[in-house]
């Protein structure tokens, strides 16, 4: 009997301890951690969502949505197109146009500061070379526009009598309006201080700049009103005030000119044929060194002159065919002092009506071309009806005479 118990608890002992630890635990004990999920474990498909605080969505709700403006579609540079106006353009940058003609039937050009091609607006930016060359407008209207006006933009346009709308421009280039013999007025000049080469040349029946400050004027190009005779102006000592260049030719012809012609220090030069055959009466040449060819010839209205000590050399007809002129002092009466080196050929040739001329300097220190002022070793003054006559010699010695 206790052999078979002894077996029976050996065999209960054996069965118990095949039996897993986990198994025999109570619901009240704690268990073995649970295993941590690795990107492995997520299923396949399955999103996962961002984790966003409070405050994130908080800002989110008060913050407006921004949509992106697309970018303005250009042509392409060179484009060319007509507006509804009959204004041909060209494009010439991003957004910038230029003109370049019209159409036959327009003749009262209006010039728009901005115009819309294809729903897009571009920037009107200036007027292309020869653009109206020889056209039949008879007005022009810039719109208070900023373009730049080219070469030859509206040479030969006979048949323009008005221009207006300038307010803007600063500069006309050169040619721009050269030949335009109708033209009589040009309109709200006030921020012009550069004029190019004969822009306004032979404007024959040009009368009046409106707005034009003379006194702002810093260049004034070769030829600019030349051949101007309606066009007037009275000069006084702030007239150039402003100007930096003056160009070969700039008023010849304008005999609508008078007064007196007062260069600022910056200029020391009076270029070729800048006055002829206008109507001034004087010339102050204080700081001037070199008087240019044919600079005052056929100026009628010159009956004196009085130049300056600084002036080394008067040009070449320089006063030719001055025909009032009675008086000629070179130097400072009495101070001898007078700098200048050369009278060149026919500087007063034809000028009949001198009697009286006088050079604050030795006669020898001169070179004098030609035959219009007889050779001599003294300063002295020239009786006489003109240069090329005979004259007597002149004195050794002679006191420096009053001019009449």
């Amino acid at each position: 009997m206790k052999k078979k118990f002894l077996a029976l608890v050996m065999t209960l002992s054996m069965v118990l301890s095949l039996v897993p630890m986990t198994a025999l635990a109570t619901e009240g004990e704690p268990t073995a951690e649970p295993k941590q999920e690795t990107q492995a474990d997520v299923q396949v498909g399955q999103k996962e969502e961002p984790t966003v605080s409070v405050a994130e969505k908080e800002g989110a709700e008060d913050k407006p949505m921004v949509q992106e403006t697309p970018a303005t579609s250009y042509a392409a540079n060179g484009t060319a197109f007509t507006s509804d106006t009959g204004v041909k353009y060209k494009v010439t940058g991003t957004g910038e146009v230029e003109v370049t003609g019209c159409d036959a039937s327009v003749s009262k050009l209006v010039i728009p500061q901005t115009v819309f091609y294809k729903d897009v607006e571009y920037k009107v930016v200036s007027v292309a070379q020869r653009a109206f060359l020889n056209s039949a407008l008879t007005d022009v209207d810039f719109s208070g526009t900023t373009v730049e006006i080219n070469q030859f933009a509206f040479a030969g346009c006979k048949s323009l009598i008005s221009i207006i709308g300038m307010d803007n421009i600063t500069n006309i280039g050169k040619q721009a309006f050269t030949s335009c013999s109708n033209l009589e007025k040009v309109s709200n000049l006030s921020k012009v201080t550069s004029i190019g080469f004969a822009a306004f040349m032979n404007c024959t029946n040009l009368t009046t700049l409106e707005g034009l400050n003379w006194q702002s004027l810093e260049d004034i190009g070769k030829q600019v009103f030349a051949n101007d005779e309606k066009l007037t102006i009275s000069l006084d000592e702030n007239t150039f005030k402003s100007l930096k260049t003056l160009g070969m030719g700039a008023f010849s012809g304008m005999i609508g000119m008078t007064g007196t012609v007062v260069l600022p220090e910056s200029i020391t030069e009076i270029p070729e044929s800048a006055f002829s055959n206008t109507g001034i009466t004087d010339v102050d040449f204080s700081h001037v060194t070199s008087i240019g060819k044919q600079a005052f010839s056929n100026c009628e209205g010159i009956t004196k002159l009085n130049v300056s000590d600084s002036v080394t050399t008067i040009g070449e007809k320089a006063f030719q065919g001055c025909k009032n002129l009675v008086s000629v002092q070179i130097g400072d009466p009495g101070k001898g002092s007078s700098k200048l080196k050369s009278i060149q050929k026919g500087a007063f040739n034809k000028d009949i009506a001198i009697t009286y001329f006088y050079m604050e300097c030795n006669q020898a220190d001169v070179t004098i071309a030609g035959s219009d002022i007889p050779p001599g070793s003294a300063p002295r003054c020239l009786p006489g009806p003109g240069f090329g006559a005979s004259l007597p010699p002149a004195p050794t010695a002679l006191p420096a005479p009053q001019p009449p």
